[in-house]
């Protein structure tokens, strides 16, 4: 017969491209063949979108937790250098203060040590009225300087970590 050859030549042999059916019940089969298809491609889509936002959360955790890391290093090597700082000037304003009497401002010919010490003498006096005036202290002005040096100090190791 040539009709059977014809059609099994343009279906490639293939059996399943014909159905029985009235013409509603084979746009049913069609169309419940394309619903699999799409769940079965969003399903997968969706179990893809969950690796990418695992995968996601867990690098954003990592660097939260580096992130962290650095700060607290920032912040202790910021502490020992404001610590160290403090504790210079404090050094420094005592040392004015004893050698303020031993050393005779009003000498003829001053010395570098008088000028030191007179310029020591004049930032005691800028701390002392800005205490008094803004209530603002030494360790005010250190805890500024330590805050400071850990924001510099960890932007600079971020920097270096980062590509």
């Amino acid at each position: 017969s040539a009709a059977r050859t014809e059609l099994t030549s343009l279906t490639m042999g293939d059996e399943t491209v014909f159905v029985e059916g009235t013409p509603l019940e084979i746009l049913e089969k069609v169309k419940e063949g394309i619903r699999v298809d799409s769940l079965a491609e969003v399903e997968k889509e969706r179990v893809l979108r969950a690796e990418t936002e695992s995968k996601l959360a867990s690098s954003q955790a990592k660097e939260a937790a580096r992130d962290r890391a650095i700060e607290r290093r920032a912040q202790i090597i910021a502490s020992i250098l404001s610590k160290f700082i403090y504790g210079s000037v404090v050094a420094l304003l005592l040392a004015g203060a004893l050698a303020a009497p031993i050393l005779e401002l009003s000498a003829p010919s001053p010395s570098r040590w008088q000028y030191a010490l007179s310029a020591i003498l004049f930032v005691m006096l800028i701390l002392s009225v800005c205490n008094l005036a803004f209530g603002i202290t030494v360790k005010g002005y250190i805890r500024r300087l330590e805050l400071s040096l850990a924001r510099f100090i960890g932007q600079k190791f971020k920097s270096l970590l980062e590509p």
